[in-house]
């Protein structure tokens, strides 16, 4: 178990085996420090604890093997940008990810749960409904006409929600439009003149998309049968 753990300097940190951070926050405090969690590693939030990070940008987490949050009905911050290889699952509460998310991994929204991204997310990232009654929050999704989000999203279904966070609003208009083999598609928002596209996996329609406030001035979109 981790409680106040400070990984300072350039120090790499590395987890191969299983971890449980609870009780206190972990601090990415150096010039350029980094939490390396091997493949074989699970990193797991037990509580409503965070990972912080000191005043450089250069210090993150890297290869994350399984990185979750599996305890605890409030939120967990994670500051650091994140090279995610491997899976992140927000199991419980609300997993905000604060930092860039980079690399080709699978990114869990249990039922119950909430993982909220608010930086730039590269292609290569999946992020999986599973099994239902989750929600995923993109804030930041266009920020000045340049969109954030870039990965795709997969089983969304009964119970699901998807908040696509402000500038986009409850005037957000919305077409879906699916690929020839029905297996993929494209959701488009339009605000005044705020544009965004978020990549679905699956066989949907604009039918399956309802859309209501999210109560913070933005819009979040609930599946529809």
């Amino acid at each position: 178990m981790v409680s106040g753990l400070t990984i300072g300097g350039t120090v790499i940190w590395t987890n191969t085996a299983m971890v449980a951070q609870s009780g206190g926050d972990v601090v990415l405090a150096g010039a350029n420090a980094i939490l390396f969690n091997a493949l074989s590693g699970t990193f797991d939030i037990a509580d409503d604890s965070d990972v912080g990070r000191g005043s450089s940008t250069a210090s993150y987490i890297r290869k994350v093997g399984l990185f979750e949050k599996t305890a605890g009905a409030g939120m967990s911050v994670i500051a650091p940008g994140m090279v995610n290889g491997g899976t992140i699952s927000a199991v419980s509460g609300l997993l905000d990810v604060h930092g860039a998310l980079s690399g080709s991994g699978k990114d869990e929204i249990g039922g119950g749960a909430t993982l909220e991204v608010d930086a730039t997310v590269a292609a290569g990232q999946t992020f999986i409904y599973q099994p239902t009654g989750g929600e995923l929050a993109l804030d930041d999704l266009d920020v000045s006409g340049a969109q954030l989000f870039h990965g795709d999203v997969s089983g969304f279904g009964v119970g699901d929600t998807l908040d696509a966070g402000a500038p986009f609003g409850t005037g957000t208009t919305f077409v879906y439009t699916e690929n020839s083999a029905r297996t993929a598609g494209v959701l488009a928002l339009t605000d005044g003149s705020m544009h965004a596209s978020i990549a679905f996996l699956g066989n949907y329609a604009t039918t399956n998309f309802g859309h209501a406030s999210d109560g913070r001035g933005g819009t979040a979109f609930t599946f529809k049968t």
